[in-house]
């Protein structure tokens, strides 16, 4: 993690587990010991190691760190492969590190529509985490529409909603004026500010007439109109 080319040293979690909890004397087996979780925005490390010289018995010591441990059991975790890489493969540690990334986003279906047309909008975020939609001037989101709200939204507004389990929301919004206009997601269950925008341009509509290519001076003709 770094800001303005300063690398920030961080830990995410470190808990010290009283070895006899988990292991028994002269006994082999894998245990699983719980941590909370933990949201990441980078690769990290997680690192295991015992204590035998602890005073109240063996210490098993972990902890999740964007700065790589001293410690040789130290394991590399890159978050965009999910990949664990080993930096000591000769010892009998099996770690597996679910990682969240932080981030939210926002598309439209279509970027470009007339007035009054309508268009789907996807949130991807964390599953869970709660969010916050800001609806610009002249947006309308029908109510009970895909996850729009019960009610008619009209902007300007918020719209306060939770990402589903999946890590989606739809939404079904159009416009009643011409003009480009910026939809933005907030994360509101980070830390730091986590969002994302999306422009929609809003043409004005327009009248076309369809005439038939060849007519005969003195006969009726029909002429189509259509909106456009």
């Amino acid at each position: 993690m770094s800001k303005f080319g300063v690398t920030i040293e961080m830990t995410f979690f470190s808990k010290s587990y009283k070895y006899s909890d988990y292991f028994k004397l002269n006994q082999t087996a894998w245990v699983e010991i719980d941590i909370p979780d933990i949201t990441v925005m980078d690769d990290f490390y997680i690192c295991v190691f015992t204590n035998w010289e602890s005073p109240d018995g063996h210490i098993l010591w972990v902890s999740a760190d964007n700065d790589p441990p001293i410690s040789l059991r130290s394991y590399y975790v890159n978050i965009n492969t999910d990949e664990i890489n080993s930096q000591e493969t000769d010892k009998n540690w099996m770690i597996r590190a679910v990682g969240t990334t932080e981030g939210i986003s926002i598309e439209s279906a279509k970027c470009s529509v007339v007035e009054s047309e309508r268009t789907e909008i996807a949130v991807v975020g964390v599953p869970g985490h709660t969010f916050n939609i800001i609806v610009p001037a002249n947006a309308f989101f029908p109510g009970g529409l895909k996850d729009n709200l019960s009610v008619d939204t009209t902007g300007p507004a918020t719209i306060s909603d939770t990402i589903d389990e999946d890590g989606k929301r739809w939404y079904v919004v159009y416009f009643t004026s011409a003009g480009t206009y910026m939809i933005t997601v907030v994360d509101t269950d980070t830390i730091t500010s986590v969002s994302d925008s999306e422009d929609i341009e809003v043409r004005e509509k327009a009248v076309c007439f369809d005439i038939p290519r060849t007519i005969v001076i003195g006969e009726a003709f029909n002429i189509k109109r259509c909106l456009i």
